[in-house]
């Protein structure tokens, strides 16, 4: 009997078991983008190289590592199946352990990791573990090529997209046969309800919204009514343009679940995607607070596990502990995922095992992407060419999200048909303004202080975590209240940035003393309500967004509900995007006169709500940036490519949304003790990282290494890292970076 896997129990896996289980699995992934034969046939041949001697060696008597991947890889292509069929598959195969490959050239010499040098090295391996492959009753079968692949030009955007996808389909099988095998028991899918249970269990909880009583309540019923009205459509590209204030979370979501429900689309599952990390869990809890814990899964991990088969001086135990924790990835098997936009658009492009091992769920879903205006602007035209792949093959809807309607124009004009939801967007924008936006100059820390302090209530806003910090230290020392004064960032995790948001609330509410100071993550999807907000000098579409933070339910006047515009007359370290986008607020507000004082010599508000201004912003902010909207000319690559030589390896390094790299780093407490030490040994579960998460941070790659230097952290395991040293973790403030605090924001 050749063995596949051992368990910790010392049970053994014939190999004919799990490809027939991995197979099987695969294809019924795949069904849903009508290439179920494709799938199983990877399945059945992705692990045909464990038939080897060097394998049975290896798994048996600790033998050194073999790689076996190619050895299926090689089989599929030089069997005569078409290699239109053949060589997609063949990447799959190849990358079920490592991370899809290059295809490189047949120039390529046999030791580069190309798929092409892959598959010449291994061809002679081919004839030693065909006759036993046979000999287990498994055949192969040529599949047919799904109708929608190869019409009218073969470019390699929708292979390159399909074999994604098909991958997505075997490295997910193989992860769940294998647990299931290692476990002795399957994983549970997050969540037991349908989706039409749970849009029953929305319209339940919507139902205390009528009869509406205010008219900012009546022009939000009647967003949520035009919504539901909307999800009768067919599948494609819809919009929600509604001011900041308007419910969109809430109305966005009884689109989509009413969508679902329709018999004839077949949607399994609704995919949330929101621009800033650090405000998921609070999206995530709307959900929760109306469909139910068990049915929303909030996924916004550092916890990807990715090694390559072949890695060099890894030890046995690393290996095996590595293993167990690439079976952990998260693969959205759920009903309702709310995940960021990072992690939803890299997954697209990328060529790791546990960021496309999620993707065949994207098939047959609505896709939510919230402040679809925020989608950075160097990614924007591969971003949406993976969208329009998804509507035109996958069976699913996209809606964008956003609170400054004239973006979608400007970014997704080149869409052919986007349904707008509520239409008369102007009439809406001026019934929900509820703030006079005031442009007040520069303004030092002390003087913007002095001006916090004469509130009572106020939230101030900036794009610099040393700012914030200054600025509350200030504000600490000026009222000798630590009470009434707050700090929001990135730095605090997400546990402390809840608990933190809540005693916000509370005080709002009951009229007591509080000022906030915060970077941009309060910006969008957190449901605060302050009588005044300042805001530094930042992109029009972020300073209304800030405005949506005040006077939010329209209990006061917009005349008596301030929104500060200002400078900072300071040099804080700003991201170069932010920077570019307040030079065209600037721009604007020259142009318009917007940063003069009236006659009277007192700030005039200025009219910020109305779209023509956030048209002009973007249509400005598009063309200072239209030849950089493909910052690695991804789509170049791919278009430009044959089915030999897709450069997956490549695109999924280049692919970034964020420039710079990002690293978890896991602050320890009593309550994660088991969830470390499950890390540490390789023992940890989906559940396990799920609630690590919680309680982490993510720094950039300078940052990480000053902290690794400094001995403020050191490696969990691979690029996870735990903090070492207590007193640079603080509830009220995160992540003390003391010297590198001049770090912009962290979306």
């Amino acid at each position: 009997m050749q063995i596949a896997h051992i368990s910790d129990a010392g049970k053994m896996e014939p190999i004919k078991d799990h490809l027939e289980l991995v197979a099987n699995k695969a294809a019924k992934f795949a069904k849903s983008f009508d290439s179920a034969d494709c799938a199983h046939l990877a399945g059945i041949l992705h692990d045909v190289g464990k038939y080897s001697a060097g394998f049975q060696k290896h798994i048996l008597d600790n033998g050194p590592r073999v790689d076996h991947s190619s050895v299926g890889a090689s089989l599929i292509a030089n069997v005569g199946i078409d290699a239109k069929i053949g060589y997609p598959l063949a990447y799959c195969i190849a990358g079920h352990h490592g991370g899809l490959p290059n295809g490189g050239s047949s120039a390529d010499n046999e030791e580069e990791p190309t798929l092409n040098a892959r598959i010449r090295r291994k061809r002679s391996a081919c004839d030693s573990v065909f006759p036993l492959f046979a000999e287990d009753g498994l055949e192969l079968r040529a599949p047919e090529i799904p109708d929608f692949l190869y019409q009218g030009s073969e470019d390699g955007f929708s292979v390159s997209f399909w074999t994604r996808m098909l991958f997505s389909c075997l490295v997910d099988a193989d992860f769940l046969a294998t647990e299931e095998f290692m476990n002795g028991c399957e994983r549970k899918r997050a969540g037991s309800h349908s989706l039409q249970d749970l849009c029953m269990t929305l319209e339940e909880g919507l139902a205390s919204f009528y009869p509406p009583k205010t008219l900012l309540n009546i022009k939000r019923c009647a967003i949520l009514d035009q919504c539901k009205e909307a999800a009768n459509g067919e599948k494609g590209f819809y919009s929600l343009t509604t001011p900041t204030g308007g419910g969109k979370t809430l109305a966005s979501m009884r689109f989509a679940l009413n969508h679902a429900s329709l018999p004839d689309h077949m949607i399994e599952r609704v995919i949330y995607a929101i621009p800033y990390t650090s405000i998921i869990e609070q999206t995530a809890q709307v959900f929760r607070d109306y469909l139910g814990v068990d049915n929303v899964l909030e996924h916004h991990s550092g916890f990807d596990f990715d090694a390559d088969e072949l890695g060099t001086g890894a030890s046995s135990e690393k290996t095996k502990i590595m293993e167990r924790l690439r079976l952990a990835s998260e693969n959205w098997d759920a009903p309702i995922v709310v995940t960021t936009n990072v992690q939803f658009f890299e997954s697209l492009y990328s060529d790791k095992t546990s960021r496309c091992r999620k993707l065949h769920n994207l098939a047959n879903s609505v896709i939510v992407l919230d402040e679809a205006q925020m989608i950075p602007i160097s990614q924007l035209r591969p971003c949406i060419e993976a969208l329009k792949e998804l509507v035109e093959h996958y069976g699913c809807t996209v809606l964008f999200c956003t609170a400054t309607q004239p973006a979608l124009s400007s970014i997704f004009g080149e869409l052919d048909m986007v349904h707008e939801i509520c239409p008369d967007v102007p009439e809406l924008f001026d019934a929900l303004n509820r703030v006079s936006y005031l442009y007040q100059g520069k303004l030092d820390d002390e003087t913007l202080v002095d001006q916090l302090l004469a509130q009572d209530q106020v939230l101030c806003i900036v794009d610099s975590r040393k700012q914030v910090r200054n600025l509350y230290d200030l504000l600490k020392g000026k009222t000798g209240d630590s009470e009434s004064v707050f700090h929001l960032s990135t730095l605090m995790h997400a546990h402390d940035r809840s608990r933190t948001i809540a005693r916000v609330k509370y005080r709002l509410e009951n009229q007591l003393p509080c000022r906030v100071v915060s970077t941009s993550l309060v910006e969008a999807g957190v449901d605060l309500d302050f009588p005044c907000v300042y805001r530094s000098m930042n992109g029009l579409d972020s300073i209304i967004q800030a405005g949506g933070r005040c006077n939010r339910e329209g209990g006061e006047s917009p005349e008596s509900s301030h929104v500060m515009i200002f400078e900072p007359n300071a040099s804080y370290a700003i991201p170069p995007e932010i920077c570019n986008r307040a030079a065209i607020t600037r721009s604007l507000f020259n142009a318009y006169g917007f940063d003069q004082k009236g006659s009277n010599g007192k700030n005039e508000p200025l009219p910020l709500h109305q779209p023509q201004y956030v048209e002009e912003y973007f249509n400005r902010l598009y063309k200072m940036r239209r030849n950089g909207m493909d910052k690695k000319d991804v789509l170049r690559q791919l278009l430009e490519s044959s089915v030999y030589s897709i450069p997956f390896r490549d695109i999924g390094r280049d692919f970034r949304l964020i420039d710079d790299a990002s690293f978890t780093v896991v602050i320890p407490c009593e309550e994660i003790e088991h969830e470390i030490e499950a890390v540490r040994e390789g023992f940890a579960s989906t559940s396990t990282l799920r609630k690590l998460s919680q309680y982490s941070v993510n720094v950039y790659e300078r940052v990480r290494d000053e902290l690794l230097l400094s001995g403020v952290i050191a490696s969990l395991y691979d690029d996870v890292y735990e903090l070492q040293m207590n007193d640079r973790y603080t509830s009220e403030c995160g992540l003390l970076l003391e010297e590198v605090q001049g770090e912009g924001i962290m979306w």
